[in-house]
């Protein structure tokens, strides 16, 4: 599924990615994070901050974590070879 929910994309705005992937990094339990896998923290994320979301949004939620994350890698992979 692709990311709807933003106005515009994260790839436009990178800093806006990394915000979103802080804040779902945040609400994970710091012991578990080593050995979860993106979906599992991204469900985590979406039911505790998005209760009521439907089946649907919350698959578009995930997704948009997906995408934030890809864009998140991709940061850190350009500053470690400009390191």
């Amino acid at each position: 599924m692709k990311c709807t929910l933003a106005t515009e994309p994260f790839t436009d705005d990178p800093e806006r990615a990394e915000l979103l992937m802080e804040l779902v990094i945040a609400s994970f339990p710091r012991e578990q994070l080593p050995t979860a896998t993106l979906q599992e923290v991204a469900e985590q994320y979406v039911r505790h901050a998005f209760p009521d979301a439907g089946p649907d949004r919350r698959a578009n939620l995930i997704a948009c974590i997906e995408e934030a994350n890809e864009i998140r890698q991709s940061l850190y992979s350009g500053r470690t070879r400009a390191a």
